[in-house]
């Protein structure tokens, strides 16, 4: 599995930012939003 550090780079790049008072990653572009749950248990894809 990759871990946090290379999967924080590939949300950066994807244009998500960390919000850390809510601990979710957001884009406001795209209207996403992943919780820190959902990314440390899924992997890049």
């Amino acid at each position: 599995m990759i871990d946090l550090a290379k999967k924080n780079d590939l949300l950066k790049n994807g244009g998500f930012l960390y919000d850390f008072r809510h601990q979710i990653y957001f884009n406001r572009k795209a209207r996403k939003i992943f919780n820190i749950q959902a990314i440390e248990d899924h992997d890049k894809e």
